[in-house]
């Protein structure tokens, strides 16, 4: 691009002589510390195994969409951040080399950011009881909940599906334990319950469900004693438990007459 804009200023034997034909170099010569390399170049691959590199080029592209470090996993959330981002800031090969967002970000932010903030994770990733654990505690945290304060926001709804969610948690609110809190909370160990409630219970429903299996909420004598919500609050369970079920069996009734 830049010899065709010189070719009639029969300037291109100056720009190959004194620049070897380095668009970054004339560049910086002509505008100093105006241009990054990657906005007027394509690196090649290799040079995205610097880590220095890779922490400006970060932290420019986030301040070339107006992101905060504090505010990275609403920008994700948001769709502020993707790989069409990193392509069109001319980071497509930085995103080839640490292979996602969300290791980029890690790259530069080590430890700051769980996984789950900065973009969806895979089911699998919630086989540990400790990741669900550490996720549950981070989220109330980010939500201002104490781990005594949560039965009573949970039973008033400031603690929700939509909420968790909403911080990035769906593959383990919805995908995992089917929108189920309390026995999400049970096995985060963040609720009491009166017996020991395994993950893989969970874990195995949510992949083998059927129509006549139960979904992944029960233990009701602990919910009960837990929240003391009496007959009303468990009918009302049952019923949104029951439209759960409905809506997953019309999806499959779709699905098989849309084979058929």
């Amino acid at each position: 691009m830049i010899r065709g804009a010189l070719r009639p200023w029969h300037l291109t034997a100056a720009f190959t002589g004194a620049f070897d034909g380095d668009a970054a170099r004339a560049l910086a010569s002509v505008f100093p510390s105006e241009y990054e390399a990657w906005e007027v170049i394509h690196l090649p691959r290799g040079a995205w195994n610097d880590p220095t590199l890779r922490e400006r080029a970060v932290r420019w592209l986030l301040d070339w969409v107006g992101v905060a470090p504090p505010e990275i996993p609403q920008a994700v959330a948001h769709g502020r951040l993707t790989p069409d981002t990193f392509k069109e800031a001319g980071l497509d090969g930085l995103l080839r080399v640490t292979g996602s967002v969300w290791r980029a970000i890690a790259d530069v932010f080590p430890d700051r950011f769980q996984r789950w903030e900065l973009g969806p994770v895979p089911r699998s990733h919630w086989r540990s009881r400790a990741h669900v654990r550490e996720a549950v505690h981070q989220a109330l945290e980010r939500l201002g909940i104490s781990a005594g304060a949560t039965a009573t926001a949970l039973r008033h709804g400031d603690l929700n599906a939509n909420e968790l969610v909403r911080l990035g948690l769906g593959s383990l609110v919805m995908g995992v334990f089917g929108g189920d809190l309390v026995a999400l909370l049970q096995v985060a160990e963040v609720l009491p319950s009166a017996r020991y409630v395994p993950l893989s219970r969970y874990y195995r429903q949510a992949a083998w469900q059927t129509d006549d299996r139960p979904i992944s909420w029960r233990l009701r004598t602990d919910r009960r004693s837990l929240w003391d919500i009496g007959a009303g609050g468990e009918a009302e369970l049952g019923r949104r438990v029951a439209a759960l079920r409905s809506a997953r069996a019309d999806r499959r009734r779709r699905s098989r007459e849309a084979e058929g």
